[in-house]
């Protein structure tokens, strides 16, 4: 019997899609609620939806009974009035009351009034209503007949209508004598058709205006975030080669993104020909130096020989670094996104120091959590190098330089704080440009290179470097925020 290998999948590489999917989706979510067009777009939705609340409700209040109640009210009002004439006034006035309506061509209402021996003693209606009644409770009907029973009546002739729609009570004396009295409602009928159909039309327009403006707000914020994404990895990796996505040409966005990638265009141009510019300039000086450098090695006299040469090199060193911090900027030098130890790289780093910090007997400590990030390894171990031997140059005799390293939320902060004089918050962000030098650095050895190398560096990393006057030594203070990895599953 032989055992085969088996393949097996850590359930969170199943759910990793999905976990990314709704991470995005989270993130797509933040970024909707801080965008302003989606904010307005929601705010006009929310109104449509009251307007659509208060259209809805005047479509039930036109479907219902409502329009109906001042109808059979009238008819009640009516029919209890000749009621009370019939009670007091006796049987004949009544009909003299009723034949008296019945001759008002204008009146709204119909009268039959049946005896006791079933047969109408007045009526402007063609017979007693027996067949083809709808009862409507509370005693009330609907029935119709034509208009030819009653040429010379108005009303519901002017909306088309062939025959008057009746809502009707009746009434039964004590001598066994009917009384039915009647309003015609097809205008009210017609109405409430008319206000259900329109109520819906509108509904329909608000709903149509509700997914509308909905949907161009979603449609906005999220091409304003794509716009906003894409520039801003522009301007964290210094790929000017880069383009906006442009959509069409239908709208004021994508001439807007057209134009943007114009800028681009032009901005790429012009920071290409200041760089090549620079590099020429680096390239053509130092070919004549090493000539220099190597004439003097072997023509000059040792004692000068060493002195010239040395210097030569600090001039060499300021080329290359410029050469180096300029292909870092423009992106011509690849990141490769591999994990790095940032605990181990920070260690190694202050151990190499251990030794210049002995000498000038300062302080060396270090404080580190155990955090990764992606990028290249060299260039972010150039950059704590540089950060440490920018603090021991810095702190006196007998001072101390203090790093740390942890993990702040999504970020991996690494801190460099030393006890020397400090730096002015005037010139926090100056000292990241090339070249520069403080008044108080004039004596200390150096290019004014090396934190416009860190800058650089961290820059193209993703991440960003603040300074400030440190808590625990008193002096300066560089912090370093970089995007940390995840962790291995």
């Amino acid at each position: 019997m032989s055992l085969g290998l088996v393949n097996t999948v850590h359930p969170l590489e199943i759910a990793r899609p999905r976990l990314n999917l709704l991470a995005h989706a989270g993130d797509v979510w933040r970024k909707l609620k801080t965008s302003s067009s989606y904010q307005v777009g929601t705010a006009l939705a929310l109104l449509m939806t009251v307007a659509l609340i208060f259209v809805l409700f005047w479509i039930l209040l036109s479907d219902g009974d409502a329009l109906l109640h001042e109808s059979e009210e009238a008819v009640a009002a009516e029919l209890t009035g000749l009621a009370a004439i019939h009670k007091f006034a006796g049987y004949a006035t009544l009909v003299q009351s009723i034949q008296a309506r019945i001759r008002d061509d204008n009146s709204e209402f119909f009268y039959a009034l049946r005896g006791i021996d079933g047969r109408l003693e007045a009526a402007n209606i063609p017979g007693w209503p027996a067949e083809q009644v709808t009862q409507l409770g509370e005693g009330f009907v609907f029935f119709e007949f034509d208009h030819s029973f009653l040429p010379n009546r108005q009303g519901s002739r002017f909306i088309f209508s062939s025959e008057f729609d009746v809502i009707a009570k009746t009434h039964r004396f004590g001598s066994g004598a009917q009384l039915l009295v009647g309003r015609d409602i097809d205008d009210l009928m017609v109405a409430q058709f008319v206000a259900s159909t329109l109520g819906w039309i509108v509904m329909g327009i608000l709903l149509s205006i509700f997914i509308l403006g909905y949907g161009v707000a979603y449609y906005v914020s999220t091409r304003f975030a794509r716009i906003a994404a894409t520039t801003d990895r522009i301007i964290a990796t210094g790929n000017m080669s880069e383009r906006l996505l442009v959509d069409g040409t239908w709208d004021d966005l994508s001439k807007l993104t057209s134009l943007l990638n114009r800028m681009l265009r032009e901005l790429e141009l012009r920071v290409d020909g200041i760089q090549s510019v620079s590099e020429n300039i680096a390239h053509d000086l130092r070919t004549p130096l090493m000539r220099l450098r190597s004439r003097i090695e072997h023509g000059v006299e040792a004692g000068v020989r060493d002195e010239l040469v040395g210097e030569l090199d600090s001039v060499l060193d300021v080329f290359q670094s410029l050469l180096r911090i300029s292909s870092i900027e423009a992106g011509k030098t690849a990141i490769p996104q591999e994990d790095v130890d940032l605990a181990s790289l920070l260690e190694d780093a202050v151990e190499l120091y251990e030794p210049i910090a002995e000498e000038k007997e300062q302080r060396l400590t270090s404080d580190m959590e155990s955090v990764s990030t992606t990028g290249d390894r060299n260039l972010l171990f150039q950059v704590m190098v540089n950060l440490i031997d920018n603090a021991t140059k810095f702190t006196p005799n007998g001072g101390a330089v203090h790093c740390s390293l942890a993990k702040e939320g999504d970020n991996a902060v690494l801190a460099v704080a030393d006890s020397g004089p400090g730096i002015p918050p005037a010139n926090h962000q100056k000292v990241f440009e090339r070249f520069k030098r403080l008044d108080s650095s004039r004596g200390v050895p150096g290019n004014g290179l090396g934190l416009a190398f860190v800058a650089a560096v961290i820059h193209r990393h993703g991440g960003h470097i603040d300074v400030g006057r440190s808590s625990i030594t008193g002096g300066a203070q560089f912090a370093i925020s970089l995007p940390s990895a995840p962790p291995n599953s």
